[in-house]
């Protein structure tokens, strides 16, 4: 067999690995050079780190602990470093660190080595320490290093100093040392470690300047482009603040409800107001005034009712009033005083009572009350004019009674003019508020820290909620089943939410992630969701979001990485992919990242694709623990659409099999969209009908270009693929736009990433109608106007199929969907699809008829690219275990080490997850270079009982193999498991086809397709005590069973159970019990032929005893149907037609 992969083991030498000082830096007045950075354990697992730097941490921990080899290692490795630009005049003085003799030793040792290599002064005896400091946990506060150390000034005088130690964190001892040597004369002090630390990113927080804008919507279009450029670039202020608060550690209802508004106050600057805020100032609007507010405000000389200065104004002082109470300057009681100084725009009045509303809706979240507000306005004119208020208590003053002796809890300046008056304020915290001109850098957005709250939702909180919703999102009232969803991950569960297309699953992780600290993760499965996702986002006022995917150039996606790191995001698109990359974990776990929960969106691709061409969504759990501190982190999965199988596959790859909620909503109906089958062999043609004649009667419009629609297609290149789709519109004389995931061969153009984000924006913004893509394009894709799909081929599953077709009519508009359907051979269909044949005979017969071209065949293509055999899987899988064997017998137990794996196949990872599963590899990360990828494998050696262990886990018990409890040898347990994925997952995937087959044959009209997909969708009465059943595999309850549906089960429970029962096949390929249950069913509806084919089955696979039982129950009912069962029909061959086939 040939090998597709290169094995490299890492170098484990300090002096391979570190030829040079890293950083050269300068630490105040000083010099200091760096080997590396130095990642703490605790913080950083290894699986994260490159090779270099594990291996400093280890050599570190192996220099802390006095190993002589390393004590000499390091001594080369700096001496050779420092040879180059040392004169003889320098001493070598250690950081003494301990009165320890261990440590005392090793310093000594070292500092005499590297002195005698560099044939300078040996320093150590000059730094002596007198006594142990005491650690910083200990004292609770950082100790003055000095107090300890005694110095040999005579010794260093006129001299140069290396001074050494072998951690540097924050400097400061490095800095307190070296400024008193040059006090007693040291020429200089030059600075060597062997490592920085990396403390997890402390976000710093400016005092004094910040970045805040909110503003009404009907802004956007009362102002020019140009305009509204101008008047964000007010979104920066400082303040002129004498006092000086550190954050409260304590999260009060108060400081938390704060918290809180920040980050809706932040989700975007600029963002847009509350509908409040955005009333009270559409009242004001004056349109001949709009150039004259412009002109006003550029040269910073406002009136009263400038509508652009009051925004602005109330903006700031939102902003300091969150500050000031996160601060403690305002702080828990009944009643706040504040007075605002108005120097221009008469704005505090809206803004204040704008903030209390906003507040006191947010207080009820943590069963508080917020403090009444007593505003006192202090202007030069007009204070008898200006009207009171209902929301809050509020006087006006003439300015000069501002320096009287009143007594406030705080008092603002505020002014668009910065030429201010200098007010006598006695004894209250008097603050000064400026436009600021330039930008803001690293405090563009500033996100407060605090713990992951849990919310118990009660009708009072619901109202705070739909508050934010109104607000926030703009909807007047949540759609079903989004509250309960929203109450769960508030609730700090993990969620699975099946909702229909259209439903509004985004908007409740959005509104959620508000109410939580931190950044909010959003897994998707394809780059344009992820684009629109963020395009709405942003169109909500919500620009503190941003995706990362493999389209954007290096630039950009460095860009989006240093704003995360300072926190500028509340929300991040990627791929599963990115999980795996090691750099990318890395990032995370620097920056401490808080993860209230992670989001994975389209849920169902973790079944259909994970198993089938994306391996790293079946590692997504896992990773994700490699990245949170948190290792049971709260998951929510959000689909469409499951059907069992696909849900149970949900659960069981992000382990949420307990403490989950699994929300459904009461149909899964979209009475707006009208679905239809046709039946062809001429696609071309029924395309062109359906554009032309059909769509223009059923829209009532003259050209059904007017409106937009999707085709979609399973392939790119092909001759039923989207390029052919697209020339031949084309060559009608339209201008349809072309996506799919690779570029078609055929197509011109250079920059097809480009071209792809274009043909995206132009068929959302309305300027392109109709769009030819593959379902690259389309899932989640919130265009809420497309009135029709027509699928040109059939699709994977019923899911898909569903999924894609609700594309359509999200504005619950009237829409219409179209399967164009070909089959050429029903029969060789119905074997192949059959999962009672194995996949070796199902893809030798697909061999010998692949030039057949239809529906069927070009989804048996991808499938069996998929699935190629398990005898090829064992041999690949095996070929490459023993590869990695020889390394994995030179580790210790209890150790492990790391290899590096080079590979183009796309195969490849499917090895390394089947490995992963029985804990051969521990752990792999990945590295995309140029067309390679280059994976680092965690190894470690485990014994039989190990794998027996994680392969029972795997299996979930579900298929009982001897002794596998026990031992299981490593190469048995890898052929255990590719056999279970091919009884389980390939079986369900050609039954999961055949579902779909099977709806297209037999429905045509909208009543028939939907009957059957909601069928398929909504539980039956009986689904889950047939789940219970067949888990508890009870044959008592069984025969009850029977005579349940018998006696009381209607027509229409009847039709139901049939559609559930092909469901539960998915999960359950080869289950009896479903095939009596289906005799059953075939029986009721006097249909013998289906009878007898599924009692066969159900005799072949269970005990003989319980089939006799059986069969005298079924051969009674049968007689009320004028039907014999009897022996002798049950005995003919099952595969007699697949016989025929394959000869």
């Amino acid at each position: 067999m040939t090998t597709d992969y290169e094995i490299f083991e890492n170098s484990n030498l300090i002096e391979k690995n570190f030829k040079e000082f890293k950083f050269k830096e300068k630490l105040g007045r000083y010099n200091i050079f760096i080997l590396a950075k130095y990642y703490p354990l605790n913080s950083f697992p290894d699986e994260i780190l490159e090779n270099d730097e594990r291996i400093l941490r280890q050599k570190i921990y192996k220099f802390k602990n006095g190993e002589r080899e390393t004590i000499n290692s390091f001594a080369k490795v700096i001496s050779n470093l420092l040879s180059k630009n040392i004169d003889k005049d320098t001493v070598f003085c250690v950081i003494p660190a301990s009165t320890k003799k261990s440590n005392k030793i090793r310093y000594k040792k070292f500092s005499k080595l590297v002195s005698r290599k560099l044939g300078i002064n040996n320093g150590y005896k000059f730094l002596r320490i007198l006594k142990e400091k005491k650690p910083k946990h200990i004292s609770g506060k950082e100790e003055n290093i000095l107090k300890y150390v005694k110095i040999n000034s005579k010794k260093i005088k006129n001299k140069t100093v290396i001074l050494f130690d072998d951690i540097i964190t924050t400097g400061n001892s490095f800095q307190k040392i070296a400024d008193t040597l040059i006090a007693y004369g040291a020429k200089d002090v030059i600075g060597v470690f062997l490592a920085q630390t990396i403390r997890n990113n402390e976000k710093v927080s400016s005092l004094t300047s910040y970045n805040c804008l909110f503003y009404p919507k009907f802004f956007d279009n009362i102002l020019s482009k140009l305009d509204m450029n101008f008047f964000i670039g007010f979104s920066n202020f400082f303040i002129d603040d004498s006092f000086i608060f550190t954050p409260e550690e304590d999260n009060t209802p108060l400081i938390l409800t704060a918290k809180i508004y920040n980050n809706i106050l932040q989700r975007g600057v600029p963002t847009y107001s509350s509908l409040f805020f955005e009333r009270k100032l559409s009242e004001k609007v004056n349109k001949t005034s709009i150039d004259r507010y412009i002109t006003e405000l550029k040269n910073l000389q406002v009136s009263k009712d400038n509508i652009f200065a009051i925004s602005i104004l109330s903006s700031w002082l939102h902003k300091i009033l969150v500050k000031e109470i996160v601060y403690g300057g305002l702080n828990e009681k009944k009643e706040w005083r504040i007075a605002v100084i108005e120097n221009d725009a008469s704005f505090s009045k809206i803004a204040m009572e704008d903030f209390s509303l906003y507040m006191k809706n947010l207080s009820r979240l943590f069963d508080s009350t917020f403090p009444k507000i007593n505003l006192t306005v202090f202007r030069e004119e007009d204070v008898d004019l200006l009207e009171n208020s209902e929301l809050i208590e509020v006087q006006y003053k003439n300015l000069p009674e501002i320096e009287s002796d009143e007594k406030f809890d705080l008092i603002i300046d505020f002014g668009m003019n910065v030429k201010r008056r200098q007010y006598n304020i006695k004894n209250n915290k008097y603050i000064k508020v400026f436009p600021l001109y330039y930008a803001l850098s690293d405090n563009s957005k500033e996100f407060y820290d605090f713990e992951i709250q849990k919310y118990t939702i009660n009708k009072e909180k619901e109202n705070s909620l739909k508050f934010i919703l109104e607000n926030v999102f703009r909807k007047k009232d949540f759609r079903e089943g989004q509250l309960e969803l929203i109450s769960n991950i508030l609730g700090t569960k993990s969620v699975i939410g099946l909702f229909p297309t259209g439903s509004g699953k985004s908007l409740t992780y959005q509104l959620s992630a508000l109410l939580q600290p931190g950044t909010i993760v959003i897994v998707d499965p394809i780059k344009s969701l992820m684009e629109d996702q963020v395009k709405k986002l942003k169109e909500l006022g919500i620009n503190s979001c941003a995706y990362i995917n493999s389209d954007q150039k290096k630039e950009n996606k460095e860009l989006i990485l240093k704003d995360l790191k300072f926190g500028r995001y509340k929300f991040l698109f990627i791929s599963p992919e990115r999980l795996q990359i090691k750099s990318f974990r890395k990032l995370l776990n620097e920056i401490n990242l808080k993860l209230p929960f992670l989001v994975i969106d389209e849920a169902h691709c973790i079944s259909e694709w994970g198993h089938d061409f994306r391996p790293s969504y079946l590692n997504v759990s896992k990773n994700l623990k490699q990245i949170v501190n948190d290792k049971n982190p709260k998951i929510i999965a959000l689909t469409g659409t499951a059907s069992y199988v696909v849900l149970k596959d949900i659960q069981e790859i992000l382990n949420l099999k307990d403490n989950v909620s699994i929300l459904t909503p009461k149909t899964f109906d979209r009475k707006e969209l009208h679905m239809e089958v046709i039946k062809t062999f001429e696609k071309e043609q029924v395309l062109i009908d359906i554009l032309y004649k059909r769509l223009p009667k059923l829209l009532n419009v003259e050209n059904t270009f007017e409106v937009a629609g999707i085709i979609f297609s399973n392939t790119i290149s092909g001759e039923n693929g989207v390029y052919s789709i697209y020339k031949t519109l084309k060559n009608c004389g339209l201008k349809p736009g072309i996506y799919s995931g690779k570029k078609p061969k055929k197509l011109k153009t250079k920059d097809y990433n480009r071209y792809k984000q274009e043909i995206q924006s132009k068929f959302l913004n309305e300027e392109i109608q109709l769009l030819v893509a593959t379902k690259a394009f389309g899932m989640g894709i919130d265009k809420s106007n497309i009135r029709y799909t027509i699928h040109y081929n059939l699709p994977s599953s019923i899911e898909s199929f569903y999924q894609e077709a609700g594309r359509a009519g999200r504005d619950r508009k009237k829409s219409y969907s179209f399967l164009i359907f070909t089959e050429k051979n029903p029969a060789l269909t119905d074997v192949i699809l059959n999962t009672k044949i194995s996949n070796k005979i199902a893809l030798k017969i697909f061999e010998n008829y692949k030039f057949i071209n239809d529906d069927i065949f070009s989804q048996l293509h991808f499938h069996f690219n998929s699935f190629k055999g398990k005898s090829y899987e064992i041999a690949k899988t095996l070929n490459f275990y023993e590869k990695i064997k020889k390394y994995i017998s030179t580790i210790n137990e209890g150790s492990y080490k790391f290899i590096e794996v080079k590979s183009k196949e796309n195969y490849f990872e499917k090895i390394l997850y089947r490995l992963n599963v029985l804990g051969i590899i521990d752990n792999y990360t990945v590295e995309y270079k140029a067309n390679e990828k280059i994976y680092e494998l965690k190894i470690s050696k485990k014994t039989q009982e190990d794998v027996a262990f994680n392969l029972n886990k795997f299996l979930f018990g579900v298929k009982k193999i001897e002794n596998i409890d026990k031992r299981v040898r490593v190469e048995e347990a890898i052929k255990i498991l590719i056999d279970y994925m091919y009884e389980r997952v390939e079986k369900q995937r050609r039954k999961t086809l055949f579902n779909l087959v099977q709806l297209a044959r037999n429905a045509s009209s909208n009543e028939e397709v939907k009957r059957y997909i909601l069928n398929y969708f909504n539980e039956s009465i009986y689904t889950r005590k047939i789940i219970e059943i067949i888990q508890k595999k009870d044959e008592r309850k069984l025969l009850s069973f029977i005579d349940e549906i018998n006696e009381e089960a209607s027509r229409k429970e009847l039709e139901f159970l049939s559609s559930n029962i092909e469901r539960l096949f998915e999960n359950y390929p080869d289950n009896s019990y479903l095939y009596l249950i289906k005799a059953l069913l075939g029986l009721k509806n006097q249909k013998e032929k289906i009878v007898i084919n599924n009692l066969r089955i159900f005799s072949l696979y269970s005990n003989k005893l319980f089939v006799e039982k059986v069969l005298k129950k079924i051969q009674k009912i049968a007689r009320n149907y004028c039907m014999d069962i009897n022996e002798k029909k049950l005995k003919k061959s099952e595969f007699k037609k697949a016989k025929v086939i394959l000869r």
